[in-house]
């Protein structure tokens, strides 16, 4: 199956300058090297950033556009401000739906619940119902260690006429599971919300899943007895699957999805501070990450309900917002 996604944004060539007029409390080039730390490839060199189209509020049968929430437009801001002052020629502004292969390497917005890229490269279904999540991660070539569960429903979170679950994240901790839970106010507002980081093999890439499967079929060949390695038949058919392997390396995207809209919308206050993205590339250091796949939970840990740009929106407080654990994914 194709995947459908809603794309922002290209840049599409490799930029070589900076503009160097533009300042802000930290500089461009700090910024950019910052985020280049923590997603394992870089943001100005052939990537695409996009958001799901998989949303219970919007019927895309009826031939409605996709709605950018307030939220993710929030978490895509960090990576705008950037993009803004990369040189005119350098980034493709879009706003369509599109239904292809991602050749390159992506940042992607929105959980697994409301993201096709997040689903397949997750190791969820695409062929569930619209924002239910069914495991299906045999072709995964790593296992994420923080799950999105499916939720119930019941907890309206905005105000568009309609209800959305109230998801809920898994983890494994010295063999017990445990399960996180936003809790609601008594009025049946979000107190509390979830942020997942994943940088992860770009499963939306035929180039990513040819790389892998090669890779796994040269493991199991392998596996075959002396006298069937030593014949021709079995030679053409490894350096083939060498070649496969080898031609192109596997593209990664970054998904930025939190249970609801106040996780996703702490990403900016993550991706636009300097100590908190230091904190965080610190923290995979520790892991010792080295380019390896990797899960980072944040707990956001105080939401409020403001009025901001005149509309009502339940917000994460700054203040609030905690890296609380980072996952080094291993292969499978």
């Amino acid at each position: 199956m194709k995947i459908k996604f809603y794309k922002i944004a290209d840049v599409i060539d490799k930029l070589t300058r900076i503009d160097d007029r533009w300042r802000t409390d930290s500089d461009l080039g700090t910024q950019i090297e910052a985020f280049e730390k923590v997603v394992n490839f870089s943001i100005t060199d052939n990537v695409s950033f996009q958001h799901g189209v998989a949303h219970v509020g919007v019927d895309y049968r009826l031939g409605n556009e996709p709605t950018f929430g307030r939220s993710m437009v929030d978490a895509w801001s960090a990576f705008e401000h950037v993009l803004m002052h990369l040189g005119d020629k350098k980034v493709r502004w879009l706003r369509d739906i599109v239904d292809e292969d991602i050749l390159e390497n992506c940042v992607s917005f929105g959980s697994p619940h409301s993201n096709f890229v997040a689903r397949l490269s997750l190791g969820y279904s695409l062929n569930s119902g619209s924002m239910q999540l069914i495991p299906e991660a045999d072709d995964l070539p790593f296992m994420p260690k923080i799950r999105f569960g499916d939720g119930g429903y019941g907890h309206e979170v905005d105000r568009a006429g309609y209800s959305e679950g109230q998801w809920d994240l898994s983890y494994s901790d010295g063999g017990d599971i445990v399960r996180l839970i936003p809790p609601l106010g008594k009025t049946g507002q979000l107190t509390k919300d979830y942020l997942v980081l994943s940088c992860v093999p770009n499963m939306g890439s035929s180039v990513t899943r040819e790389h892998f499967r090669a890779k796994r079929d040269l493991a199991q060949l392998a596996r075959a007895d002396l006298a069937e390695r030593d014949t021709p038949e079995y030679r053409k058919k490894r350096d083939a699957l060498i070649r496969m392997r080898d031609r192109k390396a596997p593209l990664s995207t970054l998904i930025v999805g939190g249970l609801h809209g106040p996780g996703t919308a702490a990403a900016k206050h993550i991706f636009t501070s300097p100590e908190r993205l230091k904190r965080l590339s610190d923290a995979l250091r520790d892991h010792d990450v080295a380019g390896r796949p990797w899960q980072a939970l944040y707990e956001v840990g105080n939401v409020e309900r403001r009025t901001v740009d005149g509309v009502l929106r339940d917000v994460p407080v700054p203040e609030s917002i905690k890296l609380a654990k980072v996952c080094v994914l291993d292969e499978r």
